[in-house]
């Protein structure tokens, strides 16, 4: 009997141990945030769209600006799988039909209420400098075929209408139609001086030689000239064409 009472008293002191240890064992809270997020910006600090000083005329719709945005780095995220990743908040706005110097501001701030440094963006909005050409214009086209080998070529001649209108790249504009032999194209245009620089794509004409023009002094026409080949022609059929391009005066 002895033997059992002397166990159980065993048996009680231990739990009575257990349960004060219990009562004075604190759990230490997590260490305070006090870090805050930080912001990068995604592209450029400063930005520049280029408009047409016509664009309302021409283009109805005018291209809007695509922000790149910014990624929020939150320090403690990385170890605390419950908190959510954070989203910078972006004041200001971009007016692409209006000229001139535009702040984008970005801000964040984690669970703990830590504010990150604010970051921002400046977009300049700059007119194209080919905006003159703005307009619709009569065209009249002269190409001349010719095989390979043979001395003999023809000569045919065309009108019709376009459109040129400056596009998002400074010192350029597009083109709604240009005349390769027996097709036409959408062409891109780019203004040094004087000079044009050209290009295009067809599945039918294969470049190869000039693609360039001229830019009349008035500012009123323009002149573009190819050399291409017909990828379909068997016996090598090849164009050299020249279209002038007049500003259609308003009636």
């Amino acid at each position: 009997m002895k033997l059992i009472y002397l166990l159980l008293s065993f048996f009680v002191l231990l739990l009575e141990n257990c349960t004060n240890v219990e009562a004075t064992t604190e759990v230490p809270n997590q260490a305070e945030d006090l870090t805050p997020p930080v912001i990068q910006l995604k592209g450029n600090m400063e930005d520049t769209v280029f408009i047409s000083e016509q664009e309302l005329a021409y283009r109805p719709l005018s291209t809007p600006y695509f922000d790149p945005g910014a990624v929020v780095e939150d320090i403690r995220a990385k170890f605390d799988c419950t908190r959510e990743s954070l989203q910078a908040e972006i004041t200001g706005t971009v007016n692409t039909n209006l000229p001139g110097n535009y702040l984008l501001a970005y801000n964040a701030k984690d669970a703990s209420g830590n504010e990150a440094a604010t970051v921002s963006r400046t977009v300049h909005v700059v007119n194209n400098r080919a905006s003159f050409v703005n307009g619709i214009y009569n065209v009249v086209c002269t190409c001349t075929a010719s095989i390979a080998g043979s001395p003999k070529s023809l000569v045919s001649s065309g009108k019709y209408s376009a459109v040129a209108a400056a596009s998002s790249a400074n010192n350029s504009f597009d083109v709604s139609a240009l005349q390769l032999g027996s097709e036409r194209v959408v062409a891109k245009a780019f203004l040094s001086g004087t000079h044009i620089s050209l290009s295009y794509f067809s599945n039918t004409f294969q470049p190869t030689g000039s693609r360039s023009g001229t830019l009349s002094a008035s500012k009123n026409s323009f002149t573009l000239e190819t050399t291409s080949i017909q990828l379909s022609s068997v016996c090598g059929m090849s164009y050299r064409c020249k279209n002038v391009y007049t500003r259609r005066v308003k009636k």
